[in-house]
């Protein structure tokens, strides 16, 4: 069993124009021996939004805190607290936070492998 907490991990922020944060809490590195899938978090402030994207893997999201929708091929999606969402492979999705207070998700890719653009791409950023 491997626990991993919030703040034992880096925070990366994605690059303008665009920006948001994440954390990926649980993949290999994290964990030290291969993964079925990986689990993060992101938080997106008042405001912000993803470009439209797609991944190689099936992408499974929780939202924990706020609200916002989320963009896909068959349309606009309201999301609120606890609306989980499922984004097939290859889809091409946007989330975007349009509320007034941040919107924090758990997000999941299965296989794993798109969270390693979030710890390669982005810039990690310096807290405390």
């Amino acid at each position: 069993m491997k626990v991993v907490r919030e703040g034992d991990v880096r925070l990366f922020e994605a690059p303008a124009p665009y920006p948001r944060r994440a954390r990926v809490l649980l993949d290999s590195a994290t964990v030290g021996e291969e993964l079925a899938a990986s689990l993060g978090i992101s938080y997106y402030a008042p405001g912000e939004r993803a470009d439209f994207h797609r991944h190689a893997s099936d992408e499974l999201m929780l939202v924990l805190e706020g609200t916002g929708y989320i963009e896909g091929e068959d349309g606009r999606h309201r999301l609120q607290p606890r609306c989980a969402i499922y984004v097939p492979a290859a889809e091409a999705h946007a989330v975007v936070n349009d509320g007034s207070s941040p919107l924090v998700f758990a997000f999941v890719y299965v296989p794993p492998g798109p969270e390693q653009k979030t710890k390669v791409q982005w810039r990690a950023v310096e807290e405390g």
